[in-house]
């Protein structure tokens, strides 16, 4: 039980440092703690355990193999902190490549080796632990470990740089899946709208908008049918949100305006032929409403990411 209450501490911990970009209140080098034991409750009696825990990703699992699973992935981000995300790196310097392709197969194993569902989807509305939960995880992963260099990129004045290019393209697709995820969630079952949920969404939602606009391989790929679906899922989860929780109407209000902003771009460099869009998309001083729509987004808290690429498509 005290590794249990140990691990709890350890999860909350991590994601309140990576969601903020506060440092972690428990330092990894100082954790010897094993995880719980992959049994479940029904099996343990006192001092002794009725059947062998389980110690394989392919067998079947137990009533704690999501929890520790879940623990895994934050070890995994508290190397991408550490790694990526440290103090002393320069801001304006991309991460190392070999560093991050270990990190990204470190995250597709994560995907590969959760334990299956203990119910259909459909047969289990809740979205923890199933297969959409997954996915979601995996691909808000992919952009937390992708932030650091589309902000260093900024810094670069967007210059080129190797691999930059499909950074922008895996970025865009986490975006995408995480907006049509949650509208499939939203819309087939009831689930509770919280900070973290609403804050991922955003986040995933603003990322695909800033890849299409400092990618041209980004807008070469999706169509604009594509990208209009992709806008309306993620404003749809927003409105239902702001309908239950009226703390995230700012999030709705400044994502339509910068989608519609996005899509009218879009149309212009199809139809016209222009020349690439630049940043900043929109002045928020003469856009009706921006103003207030970020500093209610301020208000409620925001990682440093969304900060900045707000900032960039932003003018304040």
């Amino acid at each position: 039980m005290q590794r249990r209450v140990f691990w709890v501490a350890y999860n909350l911990d991590r994601i309140a440092a990576i969601s903020t970009g506060r440092p972690f209140g428990i330092a990894e080098e100082d954790i010897d703690v094993e995880y719980p034991e992959d049994i479940d409750d029904e099996a343990i009696v006192e001092n002794q355990f009725l059947v062998e825990p389980r110690k394989h990703y392919t067998q079947p699992p137990t009533t704690m193999s999501l929890a520790i699973h879940n623990l895994r992935l934050r070890r995994i981000w508290a190397d991408m902190k550490s790694s990526i995300y440290s103090i002393g790196q320069t801001p304006t310097s991309l991460p190392d490549g070999q560093i991050v392709d270990e990190l990204k197969q470190r995250l597709r194993s994560w995907l590969a080796e959760c334990p299956r569902p203990v119910a259909p989807d459909s047969a289990n509305p809740a979205p923890y632990g199933s297969s959409k939960w997954f996915m979601l995880t995996y691909h808000h992963s992919v952009i937390l470990l992708h932030r650091r260099a589309l902000v260093a990129h900024s810094k670069q004045n967007y210059a080129p740089a190797p691999g930059m290019t499909s950074i922008y393209l895996e970025c865009a697709e986490s975006g995408t899946v995480l907006c049509n995820v949650y509208q499939e969630l939203y819309f087939g079952s009831t689930i509770s709208h919280t900070w973290g949920a609403l804050h991922i969404l955003f986040l995933g939602g603003l990322t695909f908008l800033y890849c299409l606009w400092v990618d041209p391989s980004c807008r070469r790929l999706y169509r604009r049918d594509v990208v209009a679906s992709t806008c309306t899922a993620c404003t749809v989860v927003l409105v239902i949100m702001t309908e239950r929780w009226f703390a995230a109407q700012p999030f709705r209000d400044a994502f339509r305006v910068l989608a519609n902003a996005t899509q009218s771009m879009l149309a212009e460099e199809e139809e016209r032929g222009e020349n690439e869009p630049t940043l900043p998309v929109l002045n928020a001083l003469t856009s009706e409403g921006m103003s207030q729509h970020l500093a209610g987004i301020s208000g409620m808290g925001m990682c440093s990411t969304v900060e900045h690429i707000l900032g960039e498509m932003i003018q304040q």
